[in-house]
């Protein structure tokens, strides 16, 4: 998630398979598919806006990706919270 989210390389979330392609080498054809439906799927959570700020629903997006894929780190989940909260923003 981080280096396909462009974390530390970009001011803003931007997805780049061509730098997971550099990075990871062969292995990207397979990580490819994971990080896009994981970057799909905290943006199916629902957040009900009349009672969430942005920083919340993030937190709370966050949380709901971390119970639904404990196999990601900490870092990977604030990679897609920042992702999260800037198509937001």
């Amino acid at each position: 998630m981080i280096v396909y989210l462009s974390v530390g390389r970009s001011p803003f979330p931007h997805a780049d398979p061509e730098h997971l392609a550099e990075i990871f080498g062969d292995e990207a054809e397979r990580l490819l598919p994971y990080v896009k439906e994981l970057s799909s799927e905290i943006m199916t959570i629902e957040i009900d806006w009349s009672t969430h700020t942005l920083d919340s629903a993030t937190e709370m997006a966050m949380t709901q990706m971390r119970k639904r894929h404990p196999e990601l780190s900490d870092e990977a989940i604030e990679a897609l919270g920042w992702s999260f909260g800037y198509s937001y923003f």
